[in-house]
């Protein structure tokens, strides 16, 4: 006698078009994946690097500008680049966060010292940072020490000997010079802020996971 075998597949079938459907529409998972990884790009900011404190002092030099004081965070003296940082859903794969301000590679990259550590070809990023760090100098008179000339003398020691040495022609000499405006490029060392955290990976899995669960539902 055959026996028959009926397999109700609704539930199923049910669940695979919730997945269908929560795939077909990626946007509302990318754009909670970039809230989320915005909140740890502003992390990274607030501890002024990741991990916590490793980005570069400032200069010694800069600090004798007044507009800085010791509580000063860095790369926050108006807001303007910790503000400029937004979350963009492209497409329905792709979620990018970043600045369009153009001094935002050099802080990220740094400037001339980054390149003279650096071999080998720039990423377009890093091309920008270099192009963009070039700030104008004015026309001005300066100081400097003259390059040490020297030459030799006939000198008598104290025990009465004479004998020739060598002397520097031109000590403590100054020039002042004339310094036309003209365009340089500063040193500012790297301050990566569009970094991934350690706990990203796990965030942005969750984050995943209860897109789903919500979308299709627990089993």
């Amino acid at each position: 006698m055959p026996i028959t075998v009926q397999v109700d597949d609704r539930a199923v079938r049910i669940k695979l078009n919730e997945l269908s459907g929560a795939l077909a529409n990626l946007r509302p998972l990318l754009n909670t994946i970039g809230l989320r990884l915005h909140a740890s790009v502003m992390k990274t900011f607030d501890e002024q690097g990741s991990p916590a404190g490793s980005w570069p002092k400032l200069a010694i030099s800069t600090l004798r500008n007044r507009k800085y004081t010791s509580g000063h965070k860095l790369l926050q003296m108006r807001g303007d680049l910790k503000g400029s940082i937004r979350p963009s859903v492209q497409g329905n794969d792709t979620v990018v966060l970043g600045t369009n301000l153009r001094y935002a590679a050099v802080h990220q990259f740094g400037s001339t010292d980054y390149r003279g550590a650096f071999t080998g070809p720039f990423t377009r990023e890093q091309q920008a940072a270099y192009d963009a760090e070039r700030v104008a100098v004015r026309a001005h008179i300066a100081t400097r020490l003259q390059r040490p000339r020297y030459g030799r003398e006939m000198r008598t020691d104290k025990n009465g000997r004479t004998r020739s040495v060598r002397v520097r022609l031109n000590p403590g000499a100054k020039d002042q010079i004339q310094v036309r405006a003209h365009r340089r490029h500063q040193n500012i060392p790297p301050r990566p802020y569009l970094v991934f955290r350690p706990e990203d990976p796990s965030v942005i899995a969750e984050t995943v996971q209860a897109y789903f669960a919500a979308n299709v539902g627990a089993r």
